[in-house]
């Protein structure tokens, strides 16, 4: 009884670390000039390509 607590304390400890992780990620990616840097490299050359419509037809 006694060993499987400690199993399933650590099991949520590394669950809780890894999502604490994931948000220091999310947040450095989001918030940060790493982030813009990233946007400005993979986002903004995929929309510059798309020809612009006005409607239904091409500018």
């Amino acid at each position: 009884m006694n060993l499987s607590l400690l199993a399933n304390r650590r099991t949520w400890f590394l669950v809780g670390f890894a999502l604490l992780l994931l948000l220091a990620v999310s947040y450095a990616l989001t918030e940060t000039t790493l982030g813009a840097t990233l946007a400005v490299n993979l986002y903004l050359p995929l929309i510059s390509n798309v020809p612009q419509l006005c409607g239904t037809i091409p500018c």
